[in-house]
């Protein structure tokens, strides 16, 4: 039997799609330790445990935002970095530092040799390649048309343009519109023309971070009436344009769920709605285009294995937001693992703004995934032959077929 540290340390090696990022592509590191250790889904964590809200002001824009003296700022980050150090968030910020700077973050001076560290690899041209290469990073998707074009990192970048902002739009004007039957046909001619675009930019699918819809499944009408049509309604006609363009175009629909934005907060949560994955089984089945189910909440796991087991077309992707935790992997991971071939799953998805936390969260999944794959050859349910098979897949090869990134 291989010992674990082996095993864990050829899991490294294998080539990662990283399958949805923030990358801006003319501005690839992070600028100061700050880009770091401030990174959104850490400082959720950090929040949690004191840190102080105002040193962020998420909500302001940078102009309005508060000047805090970096001394006083240090040392209340300090005192929540060191109040989360069970979290995975918090492992990730440790490994970012001891793997690509080799510091230790544990006390003001560290903090400022890493501000230091950050800026200097800032300005080093090949630092982002440097990397990648530590973790065999050879794809990463972006959704927005100004970071296609990576610097200094190259044959890296894949284009998946999200849709949604334009959704919402063409939701919000169908509603409010005097003439909503007018305005819905010069939406669709919106639609087309945005899809024609992109296939001509030799885009393979289209991004949608689908709203919420009350609908129940049984509820659905694919037609459009020429007044009286409620929001959730119009959602459900323009999700099956979007359906049926793609299917004309040759794309794949990649479907971001599971968060919910409505509501008197401005912050946004995963909401565990049983019907949200069976609400789009009709899609499922009416569509010759392949779907690929992202999701940020935990139960909605099961719901998307169901539904790749159910529709030939219907693939999985990576964990996302509220989801990217080491227990849902591992749930999820055991739930792919005995109901679908590995070339139904990819499991890369870093979010990250900035080619450190691409490197850490990519990091993340991979200790996961050796955790999990070497527990099954430990057990007896694969051989190590099966284990590399499925590690592949799940990082690698099942994204770069589907995303034609070859």
């Amino acid at each position: 039997m291989i010992k674990k540290d082996d095993f864990t340390a050829r899991i490294m090696e294998i080539d990662i799609f990283d399958t949805h990022s923030h990358l801006t592509g003319d501005r690839l590191g992070a600028r100061d330790f700050w880009e770091i250790g401030e990174y959104f889904w850490f400082l959720e964590e950090l929040f949690a445990s004191g840190y102080p809200g105002s040193f962020f002001d998420f909500f302001k824009p940078p102009e309005e935002r508060k000047i805090i003296p970096e001394k006083e700022k240090t040392e209340a980050y300090l005192k929540a970095f060191n109040a989360t150090r069970n979290t995975c968030m918090n492992w990730v910020v440790r490994r970012i530092f001891s793997d690509l700077y080799n510091i230790e973050i544990k006390d003001e001076k560290s903090i400022l040799e890493a501000n230091e560290a950050v800026k200097a690899s800032s300005a080093d041209k090949g630092w982002a390649l440097q990397v990648a290469g530590k973790l065999s990073i050879k794809k990463i998707a972006v959704n927005e048309e100004k970071d296609i074009n990576f610097v200094n990192l190259p044959d890296t970048c894949v284009f998946i343009p999200r849709i949604d902002y334009e959704f919402n739009e063409w939701v919000y004007r169908i509603v409010k519109s005097q003439n909503p039957s007018k305005t819905a046909d010069a939406v669709l001619e919106e639609m087309d023309d945005l899809l024609i675009k992109y296939k001509n930019m030799g885009c393979r699918g289209i991004m949608i971070d689908l709203p919420d819809f009350g609908l129940k499944a049984s509820d659905y009408d694919t037609s459009f009436k020429l007044s009286q049509n409620s929001r959730d309604e119009i959602i459900i006609y323009l999700f099956h344009w979007v359906c049926e363009l793609a299917e004309k175009y040759g794309f794949f629909v990649q479907l971001f769920l599971g968060v919910h934005r409505m509501g008197w907060s401005r912050r946004a949560t995963s909401v565990n709605d049983p019907y949200r994955i069976l609400k789009l089984h009709g899609a499922f089945d009416k569509y010759n285009c392949n779907f690929e189910i992202v999701t940020a909440a935990d139960i909605n796991v099961m719901d998307a294995v169901q539904a790749a087991r159910t529709f030939s077309n219907v693939n999985l992707g990576g964990l996302w937001w509220f989801s990217f935790r080491y227990s849902i992997f591992m749930e999820a991971m055991q739930k792919r693992f005995e109901a679908l071939p590995p070339s139904a799953c990819s499991f890369i998805i870093s979010d990250a703004r900035c080619i450190e936390w691409c490197y850490g969260k990519s990091l993340l999944i991979k200790r996961i995934l050796a955790d999990f794959l070497y527990k099954k050859v430990e057990d007896g349910w694969i051989g190590l032959d099966e284990a590399w098979w499925v590690a592949e897949e799940w990082l690698y090869k099942r994204a770069v077929k589907r995303y034609g990134a070859i």
